[in-house]
């Protein structure tokens, strides 16, 4: 989630991600969300392993979710992820996802808008807090956090 960019990853629907109805399943919306925020810290140079290291994770604590169609299995998906607030110990993000005319490769997009997608089926925006592993509580990012999203310069 580098600054000003946006980190767009693939998604697979796999048959576990399915309800009766042999579509996604409501709640698993949000897990492919948190796998395309963990695909965007990666390619922004700070991966979970390395929070971990520095002991801190992220706990969503917010979200407003628009569920607009059924997401698939077969279908050409991905995920949009965009930066929208960076604060001293929390961070808001907007993630979109999206039909596709073909397979997309993760990575950062110099630019990006929503015409670019085939059609949206969900969209969330999404408050996370950085917390200490240990003690669980509240704490500010690590400066390599704002580094790797070049929220420095």
């Amino acid at each position: 989630m580098i600054q000003e960019k946006v980190h767009v990853t693939p998604v697979r629907i796999d048959f576990d991600l399915l309800d009766a109805g042999n579509v996604v399943y409501h709640p698993n919306y949000l897990i492919l969300c948190d796998r395309a925020r963990a695909q965007a810290f990666d390619d922004a140079g700070y991966p979970a392993h390395e929070m971990w290291k520095d002991g801190v994770a992220l706990a969503l604590v917010e979200t407003l979710t628009h569920y607009k169609s059924p997401a698939m299995m077969g279908q050409n998906l991905a995920i949009a992820t965009r930066l929208l607030d960076f604060q001293r110990v929390s961070l808001f993000v907007e993630q979109k996802l999206f039909l596709t005319e073909q397979t997309i490769k993760s990575g950062y997009l110099e630019e990006w808008d929503d015409s670019q997608a085939k059609k949206i089926l969900f969209d969330a925006k999404i408050k996370l807090v950085c917390v200490s592993v240990n003690p669980l509580k509240v704490t500010a990012f690590p400066s390599r956090l704002a580094s790797a999203l070049m929220l420095n310069s």
